[in-house]
């Protein structure tokens, strides 16, 4: 066996252990992955908070900032009768992490549903969820006290921010990055295979 077999044989442990670990992300579930998009970070009112009287506005920071492309992104407000209760989502251009939406004036007490789904400007990747605040109670023992990941009871129609001229979609989703990092792996350890036996 040649030196560059030797070589060859060699870094097949580290390609293998990188092929396993790209792999395994693949087969991540989307909850795991959700961290790395734009998902809410602290909203006024809070995930579960109880306020006393009915908010005047809903307020999310989101982890990642926010594009603007495909209608995206949303965020909207429903009572537990699946009623709309929310109307003019903003995203503020000044500090894109950041989403507003008016609220209906004297909101009636009860459980009521923020469900968001946004593009993020850094990965490329959409992501949607929801969680819950109250108004003027706390949640019956049926009711779960925070909403985390739920689906809302009723999804709304969207209520779509308008669209921005600087704003083109065009990041890489990570679906495609891992995809490019397991090619690579393949193609270079052929190469290397190929190198190693003609030498």
């Amino acid at each position: 066996m040649n030196k560059a077999q030797v070589v060859g044989w060699r870094l097949w442990p580290a390609l293998l252990l990188s092929a396993a670990f790209a792999a395994g992300m693949l087969l991540l579930p989307p909850a795991a992955l959700v961290s790395a998009h734009a998902a809410p970070e602290s909203s006024v009112p809070a995930d579960g908070e109880v306020v006393a009287e009915s908010p005047a506005q809903i307020t999310v920071i989101f982890r990642q900032e926010i594009t603007r492309s495909g209608g995206l992104p949303t965020l909207d407000v429903v009572s537990e009768e699946g009623e709309l209760v929310s109307s003019n989502a903003v995203l503020n251009d000044d500090d894109r992490t950041e989403m507003t939406a008016d609220l209906e004036p004297d909101l009636p007490d009860g459980r009521y549903s923020v469900i968001w789904h946004t593009l993020s400007a850094e990965d490329g990747e959409d992501a949607t969820g929801a969680f819950f605040f109250y108004v003027g109670e706390w949640p019956s023992a049926t009711t779960p006290a925070s909403g985390g990941s739920a689906t809302a009871t009723l999804a709304p129609t969207a209520s779509p921010v308008s669209e921005s001229e600087d704003d083109d979609g065009g990041d890489i989703p990570l679906w495609g990055l891992i995809a490019g990092i397991i090619g690579g792996l393949v193609v270079g350890s052929g190469g290397g295979l190929l190198f190693g036996r003609r030498s």
